[in-house]
């Protein structure tokens, strides 16, 4: 496969003059995102992905206060500061004890979503951190991340809430500071 036949790979690498060629974002293109060493590289990772065949036709971002009997959310999704990421981290495996209760892939913008699927997969699903994505970190706040889970995991956290870090001074502190 020619890096000129392939768009994704020859932009997340180091780029191509024929396909910025035809996009409103030359130099961008030309130069590549170089996200990846090599387009080689870029075809491990993708092949690597997490792809998922959703049953539905669409999938519905709405807020969690807005879910209602009959839905059947599969994910949520935290928009996050490092504060709120700390807390949902520890969280995650606050029951477990394995300390590794989150995973920190990198994805294309919300690529992490794919990641979240396929931890609603495993037997202990771990949350998914994410935007990290330098080509669109400019369309959020510089202190925001994602920390998508899996629902069940969701459910997991929110029952062990009461006992934990959450109800003591050092957390009343940091939420003191937001």
């Amino acid at each position: 496969m020619s890096d000129a036949g392939s768009p994704s790979t020859s932009l997340l690498a180091n780029g191509s003059k024929e396909i910025a060629d035809t996009m409103e974002r030359r130099s961008h293109m030309e130069e590549g995102e170089r996200f990846f060493k090599t387009p080689e590289m870029v075809r491990q990772v993708i092949a690597s992905m997490p792809i998922t065949d959703i049953p539905t036709e669409f999938v519905v971002f709405k807020p969690l206060d807005q879910v209602v009997e009959g839905d059947d959310p599969a994910l949520v999704v935290f928009f996050v500061n490092a504060d709120q990421l700390s807390a949902l981290v520890v969280m995650s495996d606050y029951a477990r004890g394995s300390g590794a209760g989150a995973i920190a892939p990198f994805g294309g913008a919300c690529q992490s979503v794919l990641y979240g699927y396929a931890e609603a997969q495993r037997e202990s699903p771990r949350g998914v951190i994410g935007f990290f994505d330098i080509a669109q970190r400019n369309r959020v706040d510089r202190e925001t991340l994602s920390f998508t889970v899996p629902y069940t995991l969701f459910e997991e956290m929110e029952t062990n809430v009461e006992g934990s870090f959450l109800e003591m001074e050092d957390w009343r502190e940091l939420r003191e500071r937001q």
